[in-house]
């Protein structure tokens, strides 16, 4: 359980899927509180996203500009934030 390992003080719950989560929620939450320990979870807020089925595009469009954000630092062309002659 990801709330026993982990701890947070927020699980935030994306995707598609909880563009209509009354399908799940109510069992879903039954077995958070079976399952996770009463002090962890009394400190952890299960919440859902504002950003629906866009997550995943975003989430992965974060991990491009990171591995972009990345590499350019490591260009030999990128001086003090100066492109040198990429010839």
């Amino acid at each position: 359980n990801i709330i026993n390992i982990l701890n947070p003080q927020r699980v935030m719950l994306g995707g598609g899927v909880m563009e209509n989560p009354r399908h799940f929620w109510n069992f879903m939450m039954e077995r958070i509180k079976r399952e996770a320990w009463p002090s962890a979870l009394k400190k952890c807020k299960i919440m859902r996203s504002q950003l629906g089925g866009m997550v995943g595009d975003l989430g992965a469009f974060a991990v491009v500009l990171e591995s972009y954000r990345k590499n350019i630092s490591r260009s030999p062309h990128i001086k003090r934030g100066t492109i040198t002659n990429l010839d």
